[in-house]
C-alpha cells in the first residue's frame, strides 16, 4: 500500500475525530445530560442515525417471591440486509406497572453498583449493539465502565416519548442519546 500525504492526513483527522469523541463522552451517562435533538449515536467514530424505536414488553422474572414484567426498548436502522444496526436496552418493573414516567439507570461498574429492582437483581437487565457497517457487536456484558439512563414520559395511546443516554468508552466506543418517541407492543 502506498500512502500519499493525502491519506495519511485523512487518517490522521479521521483519528481524531475518534479520539475526540470518545474524550467529550461523559465518564458516567447515568448522571449526565441527555443530548438535545432525536435520538443518534456512533460507534468506533461511524454513525448510527436509528429510524425507528420500540418498547416491546418480554415476559416476566421472578426472584424470591417477586415477580417484574421485563420490557425491551429497541432502535433500529433497518437499511436492508447489510446495512443494520440495533441498540436494545432490557430493564424491570414490578409486576402490574409500567415504565411510563420512570428513569433506569446503568452506573459504570460491577453488578453491586448498579441501581437495584430487588436485592441482586439490577433494574437494567442489560444492552446491547450490533452494527452491519461496523461489525460491532458490543454489550453491557463486557463494558463494566459503560453507563445509561433511560427516561419515559407517560404514554399517549400506542406511543411512548423518552429520553436516552448511553455511553460506552473502550476498545469499539460507542454512545447513543436523545429524544425518541417509540411505538408499543404488547
Amino acid at each position: 500500500m502506498c500512502w500519499t500525504s493525502t491519506t495519511a492526513g485523512l487518517a490522521f483527522a479521521a483519528l481524531l475525530v475518534s479520539a475526540a469523541q470518545a474524550a467529550a463522552m461523559p465518564a458516567d451517562c447515568s448522571k449526565a445530560n441527555v443530548p438535545d435533538g432525536p435520538v443518534k449515536g456512533a460507534v468506533q467514530g461511524k454513525p448510527f442515525v436509528p429510524t425507528q424505536a420500540q418498547l416491546r414488553s418480554a415476559g416476566t422474572m421472578s426472584q424470591d417471591h417477586t415477580v417484574f414484567d421485563t420490557y425491551r426498548l429497541t432502535f433500529k436502522r433497518p437499511e436492508g440486509d447489510m446495512r443494520a444496526a440495533t441498540a436494545d436496552v432490557t430493564f424491570l418493573v414490578p409486576k402490574g406497572k409500567r415504565p411510563d414516567g420512570r428513569t433506569f439507570r446503568q452506573v459504570p461498574g460491577g453488578i453491586s453498583d448498579q441501581p437495584m429492582a430487588s436485592e441482586g437483581l439490577p433494574e437494567v437487565q442489560g444492552w446491547s449493539f450490533n452494527d452491519d457497517v461496523t461489525l460491532a457487536h458490543i454489550s453491557s456484558v463486557f463494558a463494566e465502565k459503560s453507563s445509561l439512563k433511560v427516561h419515559f414520559a407517560k404514554r399517549m395511546g400506542t406511543k411512548i416519548a423518552g429520553t436516552v443516554y448511553l455511553c460506552a468508552p473502550g476498545d469499539k466506543p460507542f454512545w447513543l442519546g436523545g429524544h425518541f418517541t417509540a411505538e408499543v407492543k404488547n
